[in-house]
C-alpha cells in the first residue's frame, strides 16, 4: 500500500468563521462545506504497557464511510539515541520500526491493523490530552509475517505523522484496499514515568471523496 498524499498540516476549520456581527452568518464569499458522512464506532481502549509490535495488533475493518475513535494511554515519552530497539524480522529482513536507524523510543507503542476495504481518501488524527506531548502517528506496509516493512511517506519523501510539532498530530492520503499498520508513540517530552492519555481516530471517506475532505472531519 502507498501513502500518495502529503500531510496536512493546520487544516482550515471553514465551520469557525461564523461572526456575530453577520447574525451567525459566515462572512461574504466563504461557503460553509458540509463535514463527510462517516458512520462511526469507538474501538476498545489500549492502556497497556507494553504493545510493541504489530504482529499482537487488534484489526480494524473500514469500509467506505466509516471510521473508529479509540481512547488510550501511552506509558512513557521520549528518544533514547544510544538505545538499540529490539527489531524483530521476517526471513532476516529486520522490521522498520522505529524509523531511525539509530535509537529507539523511550516510552511503549500502541499498535492498529487497519484493513480498508476499497481504494479512496483515509484520515487519521491523534490528540495526546497534554499540550506538552508530541505523538507519531506512523503508518506501515506489512510484510508476509505481519511486521512493518515500510514506512508511509509523502510526494517528498517524508515519513508521514512523524514527529510533529504541535500536540495534534493529523495527516491525510489515498490508499488501496489491503491491510497496513499503524503506531502511536511519544517522542516528547522526555519522561520515561509519564502517562499520556489520547484520542485517535482514522476514517476511510466514502467513495469520490478527495484526501483534502480529511480537513472538513469534525473529529
Amino acid at each position: 500500500m502507498i501513502a500518495l498524499l502529503a500531510a496536512c498540516d493546520g487544516w482550515p476549520a471553514l465551520g469557525g468563521l461564523a461572526r456575530a456581527d453577520t447574525g451567525g452568518a459566515p462572512p461574504e464569499a466563504v461557503v460553509l462545506v458540509e463535514p463527510p458522512e462517516l458512520s462511526w464506532s469507538e474501538a476498545g481502549p489500549r492502556d497497556d504497557a507494553v504493545d510493541d509490535s504489530p504482529l499482537v495488533a487488534a484489526v480494524e475493518i473500514l469500509p467506505p464511510g466509516m471510521a473508529f475513535r479509540l481512547a488510550g494511554k501511552l506509558r512513557g515519552a521520549g528518544w533514547g539515541p544510544a538505545q538499540v530497539p529490539a527489531r524483530e524480522a521476517c526471513a532476516g529482513v529486520p522490521s522498520a520500526f522505529p524509523t531511525e536507524p539509530v535509537g529507539d523510543y523511550v516510552g511503549d507503542a500502541d499498535w492498529r491493523v487497519i484493513e480498508v476495504q476499497a481504494s479512496g481518501a483515509l484520515c487519521a488524527h491523534i490528540e495526546p490530552s497534554s499540550a506538552e506531548a508530541r505523538v507519531d502517528l506512523l503508518a506501515f506496509d506489512l510484510d508476509s509475517c505481519g511486521l512493518a516493512a515500510r514506512a508511509w511517506t509523502t510526494r517528498d519523501d517524508l515519513i508521514m505523522g512523524f514527529a510533529p510539532s504541535t500536540p495534534v498530530n493529523d495527516w491525510a492520503t489515498l490508499v488501496e484496499p489491503g491491510r497496513f499498520a499503524m503506531v502511536a508513540v511519544a517522542f516528547a517530552p522526555d519522561d520515561a514515568t509519564l502517562d499520556i492519555p489520547y484520542a485517535w481516530t482514522v476514517a476511510a471517506l466514502a467513495a469520490g471523496e478527495e484526501p483534502e475532505r480529511c480537513g472538513d472531519v469534525e473529529w
